[in-house]
């Protein structure tokens, strides 16, 4: 986050992910599985400062805020947007191919 702040959510916790107050988001790293058991990460290094401060200054801060990606079950066509209620913004200024297969190491 903008402020310093790190959060990382992963089984359970993204599941019960409750809405709470949070700082400007600087990047994003999502890790997704297939019905095969193969993961990949998908990642926003980093957000344009410009364009997602201005976003945020588009919506009301009162109500809860959602960053969603959105993709085809073969990862084309990805996108994110910053969901309030029915209003959504499209984040633009992202890389959408930034993603690659994620390899498990074993520790020896």
């Amino acid at each position: 986050m903008y402020n310093g702040e790190e959060e990382t959510l992963f089984n359970e916790t993204i599941k019960e992910n409750p809405f709470k107050q949070r700082a400007i988001p600087r990047l994003l790293s999502y890790l997704f599985e297939d019905k095969n058991g193969e993961q990949t990460v998908f990642e926003v290094r980093y957000f344009d400062e410009d364009e997602i401060f201005s976003l945020f200054k588009k919506v009301d801060e009162s109500q809860p805020i959602e960053i969603i990606l959105r993709m085809n079950e073969d990862f084309s066509n990805t996108r994110l947007v910053l969901k309030q209620g029915d209003k959504e913004f499209p984040i633009q200024k992202i890389d959408p191919e930034n993603r690659w297969k994620y390899k498990k190491y074993k520790s020896k």
